[in-house]
């Protein structure tokens, strides 16, 4: 009887664990990673149709760039920046900030952007020399910065101001020296004041200056900060190539200190008050 028991449970126990394996072998093909894996390879396919709409969306925004100037009849020149960037010795450091034009004449814009690069190459030629010497005999360092303003830009002129700002970082000593040049947009010619006007230069300059002081005498701030002797200095302080122009004035300027105030002193003459004598 003992060896009948001990037999059947040598079976139940053959049965029980041929039935355990029985019972993990289907478990093992259960591994559906596929369908997890799935939709990690769909995640990359949405982004793709975007990226294309990107640079599609940038053209159509340079188009409409391109178009502003030629949608907009006051314009008559595209203008962007130049920078010219340079240390000398840890002595000057300068920035030249210069246009480049384009008016859509090739031989007007070689005319124009020659001759602002030769401004820029006369600006670096200061630098390394008078105020490097500068710097070396007065043991200082000097920043130089330049910037330019547009005051007109129409189809047949482009009148621009520029500024040079020389600064001693020693004493933060600011010197400011101000130019400007206007351009007949047709051939590119560079206009100078007598080109204004019809008249002899010492008639014009004459009713300029006249002008000058009205607006000095009708302006208390000004009488009060100029030279008690700011009369006389409109008139030789004058220099006939210190001038811009806009759409509505013919625009004077005196230096740092020419009329005995720091700082540039600019006067805009309307050209109502200049009738008569104005070749336009």
């Amino acid at each position: 009887m003992k060896k009948l028991l001990a037999a059947l449970l040598a079976v139940l126990l053959v049965v029980g664990i041929t039935g355990c394996h029985k019972e993990k072998t289907p478990e093992e093909p259960e591994i559906p990673d596929e369908t997890v894996t799935e939709p990690v390879e769909e995640e990359p396919d949405t982004p793709p149709p975007q990226q294309p709409d990107t640079p599609e969306e940038n053209q159509e925004q340079e188009d409409n760039q391109e178009d502003t100037p030629v949608t907009d009849g006051e314009l008559g020149a595209e203008m962007t920046v130049v920078e010219t960037e340079n240390s000398i010795e840890d002595r000057v450091t300068y920035l030249i900030t210069m246009p480049s034009v384009s008016t859509g004449d090739s031989a007007v814009d070689t005319i124009l952007n020659d001759y602002y690069s030769n401004q820029t190459g006369k600006l670096e030629d200061l630098c390394w020399g008078e105020i490097y010497e500068q710097a070396i005999n007065e043991h200082v360092s000097f920043d130089v910065m330049t910037n330019f303003s547009v005051k007109e830009n129409t189809p047949e002129r482009l009148s621009i101001v520029r500024q040079t700002i020389v600064t001693n970082t020693h004493t933060e000593e600011r010197t400011v020296t101000q130019q400007a040049e206007t351009f007949r947009l047709s051939d590119g010619a560079l206009l100078l004041a007598n080109d204004f006007f019809n008249v002899d230069e010492a008639a014009w300059t004459n009713r300029v200056v006249d002008l000058v002081r009205r607006s000095i005498s009708e302006n208390p701030y000004h009488s009060e900060t100029l030279s008690s002797q700011w009369s006389d200095l409109a008139y030789s302080a004058f220099n006939k190539d210190q001038f811009y122009v806009t759409t509505d004035a013919f625009c004077v300027f005196y230096q740092d200190g020419a009329l005995g105030q720091e700082g540039v002193i600019e006067f805009e003459l309307p050209w109502t008050d200049l009738q008569g004598i104005t070749a336009q």
